[in-house]
């Protein structure tokens, strides 16, 4: 279906580097980082922020068993391990959240919004007064998998917290919530970074109507057009908004575009909108400066080019906590240039599903991974043939040393 749109995506992977760098400091540029406590994994002397995908959490179950979402075991240790990065010196100047709050059961009722609420409080007493941004997961809506961020009680998931959190960008300046119903909105951490939350469920080849925990009927097809439509075009409204602003703009999201390795289908629905999409990446290159997604749990990055054949972004995603793919948990700090915002490298610090304190020597960087040279990731990336990303992809896709049981090469590259 991408195939007549020359979109390519990459899904590629982290890097893996365990350095032999004893706990220090580094001062750079006038900052000084350090390390959580034994961490083999330095930040650049870039600022950087925290990503996070995929918690799926299940507070019903205190364990992690093999093949299951998150336990309250894996959690806690998550959450300790979050907290460590969050008192880092410097600290991540803002965090992202690519969606997917509660474990895959979307019809279990109470069971389902306690999940949803326990992220929520917990994502928000973790972050303090940090800024946090977050992108709706398809098992977020209280009616159940893929359902509207709207149930047809005008509730939503954050109907399950007190208003005082202020999600859905708790200590950030909203710049845009045109249609809260629909989950998607802009806000910005400081001045000259503009961050679009898409909700891309509304793209995606299911979607379902407003009910509350009863059957899955599919939105309306001409309905749900007319959603997609909104959502681009506001989009686009967005990037051109940002531009003339002198701002610089991050798309974050949580099913890309491209193909899912995992089960071999279009992440996307439609074939105009991936080409209006690409249309943006490069009308709003100088722009936009970071895309970043959840979904596939897997440590992949994505190569978006534009019909000459040029690569336009780097779409970079976040692992899953959820273990349930088969991968090892995992989360991210990305550092990215001061003026322009551009990644320039990150960490993916990572654990075992049954481990209760992250070990903090499992962790590998970009620039260790691959021998970086350049000074930001896109421009590394875009001079690298598809053979070599393979390589690294094959070593980190499951999140370091784990076996890679999906065929990654799947749709890496979509003509």
């Amino acid at each position: 279906m991408i195939n007549s749109l020359k979109f390519r995506a990459l899904s590629l992977l982290p890097f893996i580097l365990i350095s032999t760098l004893t706990c220090k400091e580094t001062k750079e540029n006038n900052l000084v980082h350090t390390k959580v406590s034994n961490s083999n994994c330095l930040p650049d002397a870039n600022p950087y922020f925290l990503f996070l995908a995929d918690i799926h959490l299940n507070t019903y179950s205190k364990d992690t068993n093999k093949g299951d979402d998150t336990g309250m075991n894996l959690w806690n240790a998550s959450k300790q391990k979050i907290a460590a990065v969050l008192k880092q010196t410097p600290p991540p100047q803002f965090v992202i959240y690519t969606g997917d709050l509660p474990d895959h059961n979307p019809d279990s009722g109470k069971k389902h919004d306690t999940n949803i609420s326990k992220v929520l409080t917990d994502l928000k007493q973790l972050v303090g007064k940090t800024p946090l941004f977050y992108a709706p997961g398809n098992n977020d809506a209280l009616g159940g998998d893929y359902h509207t961020f709207t149930d047809n009680k005008g509730e939503t998931p954050f109907s399950l917290v007190p208003s005082s959190l202020n999600y859905p960008a708790p200590n950030a300046t909203m710049l845009s919530n045109p249609h809260p119903e629909y989950g998607y909105y802009s806000a910005s951490p400081f001045p000259g970074l503009r961050i679009i939350a898409m909700n891309t469920i509304i793209l995606g080849r299911d979607y379902f109507k407003d009910s509350h925990h009863e059957e899955y009927v599919p939105v309306d097809s001409k309905e749900k057009r007319r959603r997609s439509n909104t959502l681009m075009q506001w989009v686009g409204k967005e990037l051109l908004a940002a531009q003339n602003s002198n701002e610089k703009a991050y798309l974050i999201m949580h099913i890309p575009p491209g193909t899912n390795a995992y089960s071999g289908n279009q992440m996307w629905e439609s074939d105009s909108l991936l080409s209006v999409f690409r249309g943006y990446a490069k009308t709003y290159e100088k722009t936009i400066t970071g895309i970043f997604y959840g979904h596939t749990h897997m440590d992949e990055l994505r190569r978006i080019y534009d019909n000459d054949g040029q690569i336009q972004e780097i779409a970079i995603s976040a692992p899953g906590i959820s273990p349930n793919h088969g991968q090892n948990p995992g989360f991210k700090i990305v550092s990215y240039e001061t003026k322009t915002f551009e990644p320039t490298d990150f960490i993916t610090y990572y654990t075992k599903r049954t481990d209760t304190v992250w070990n903090n020597s499992n962790c590998y960087t970009f620039s260790g991974s691959y021998g970086a040279t350049s000074s930001n990731i896109k421009d590394y990336l875009s001079t690298k043939p598809l053979d070599s990303v393979l390589k690294g992809m094959q070593k980190t896709y499951m999140v370091k040393n784990r076996s890679a049981g999906y065929d990654i090469g799947k749709g890496i590259e979509v003509k």
